[in-house]
């Protein structure tokens, strides 16, 4: 199947830094009064190098991974993750144009990414597919 990549860019007026956190992956969720979480989202951070420019060196991007809405709205939720990776300092946020998630980066202006991704399942014989009927696990 194929799905395209979509970007926000956190970039701001002045030049980026590096984040203050390096961990592989940030996890945010909001939990109800018993302590049980009902919503979640998640990233990961894929840094770039950036070549031959004067001033910047390195691209700081945050992967939107996992997430779950049950009782925030999933544009509000998506929305916090912005807000977050922002505030670790990430350059930009990209997410994969699967299952419902379409709609939804339209929703947050999400831009369309320049290609196209491909997904090969070894061992599997299966008919074309578009973006929004695909589901990825990654491990």
């Amino acid at each position: 199947g194929r799905g395209r990549g979509r970007g926000a860019s956190l970039l701001s007026h002045s030049p980026p830094s590096p984040p203050a956190l390096r961990h592989p992956g940030r996890r945010h969720g909001p939990q109800d009064g018993e302590k049980e979480v009902t919503d979640m989202f998640s990233f990961y951070s894929l840094p770039s190098s950036v070549l031959k420019h004067e001033k910047h060196t390195k691209l700081h991007a945050a992967y939107c991974y996992y997430y779950f809405a049950n009782k925030t709205p999933v544009q509000q939720l998506i929305s916090d993750a912005l807000v977050l990776a922002k505030r670790h300092e990430f350059d930009v946020f990209n997410a994969l144009d699967i299952l419902d998630n379409d709609s939804l980066l339209k929703e947050l202006k999400f831009g369309i990414g320049d290609g196209h991704l491909q997904y090969y399942l070894y061992n599997w014989r299966c008919p074309t597919v578009v973006a929004r009927e695909i589901g990825l696990v990654l491990l």
